[in-house]
């Protein structure tokens, strides 16, 4: 049955239309938060930059090609892709009153991996040293089991992901892309459909998009992947990776008790959030007590 919400004057949105709208809003939204590799040019050199920049075109052309020969639901989900990505940059205050998000630059998000990136203060001002950087990646696929794969294999390597063009805080003066800690956001391709449909009425009444219930589902699972990360680190001795996920945690923590407390959690979860916290549990256990694969 085709989904429907009320529009202008009584009349019937299908979802189609509430897709297309709603898109339109997610691309203004990017548009405006992005970050632009072009105001790096005091971090990177042109040539370097420029050689980005084709790099992205040429993903794009890729992605836009199959996307065009799929056709149908391949392009519904690009757009439910945009959608979720700019409803997670715009509702900020869910992950704490002193949280800034961006859309990253579109190498970042290519070839790094990374949605949105957040930085996640500590208190008052924009000083590097309180702040965390935090990177985002949205999914409505049980795509998050290979976002979270991903997590795991930096966390056994020792690394951190990097986000080459941002800047935490104050001017990174020696140009060095800032390790940050990684979280998967995931959602039901219907949960997505209903921000998609509360993206459109916040034109008009704004408050119902930063009150929706889905920040609790999102918290939630960013609180309990932190603490794996966090606790898995430790476990093979990777104690300075964990000490970041630790302090990620810590502010994640903060701002779920800081919305709570302007907002009652209905405890809506949907089975995407019961797929991820599964997944996490069967995943990160040490390799000895891991199944063997079939």
């Amino acid at each position: 049955m085709e989904r429907r919400i009320e529009g202008g004057f009584g009349k019937k949105i299908e979802r189609k239309d509430i897709v297309d709208k709603a898109f339109s809003l997610a691309k203004e939204i990017l548009r405006r938060t992005q970050i632009n590799e072009s105001d790096f040019g005091d971090v990177y050199s042109s040539e370097e930059i420029n050689k980005d920049k084709e790099y992205v075109e040429k993903r794009n052309s890729e992605f836009k090609e199959s996307r065009d020969k799929e056709g149908g639901d391949n392009q519904e989900n690009f757009k439910l892709a945009t959608i979720f990505e700019a409803i997670v940059v715009i509702t900020r205050e869910w992950f704490g009153k002193n949280c800034q998000t961006f859309k990253t630059a579109n190498f970042d998000d290519i070839a790094n991996g990374v949605d949105v990136v957040a930085q996640l203060s500590k208190g008052e001002g924009d000083n590097s040293s309180k702040s965390i950087g935090f990177a985002i990646d949205v999914t409505f696929h049980n795509e998050f089991e290979n976002k979270i794969d991903r997590i795991r294999n930096e966390i056994e390597k020792g690394k951190l992901p990097t986000v080459k063009y941002f800047r935490p805080g104050s001017k990174n003066a020696q140009g060095q892309p800032p390790e940050i800690v990684r979280a998967v956001i995931s959602a039901s391709k219907d949960t997505v459909i209903e921000l998609a449909e509360t993206l459109i009425m916040a034109t008009k009444n704004p408050k119902i998009l930063f009150e929706n219930q889905f920040q609790f589902q999102a918290l939630d699972e960013i609180i309990y992947q932190l603490k794996t990360y966090e606790a898995y680190a430790r476990t093979i001795g990777k104690d300075s990776i964990a000490e970041k996920y630790g302090q990620a945690l810590s502010q994640i923590r903060g701002a779920k008790k800081e919305r709570s407390e302007s907002l009652t959690d209905e405890h809506q979860r949907d089975m995407l959030f019961e797929g991820l916290v599964s997944y996490l549990s069967s995943s990160f256990k040490p390799k000895s007590e891991q199944p063997p694969r079939a």
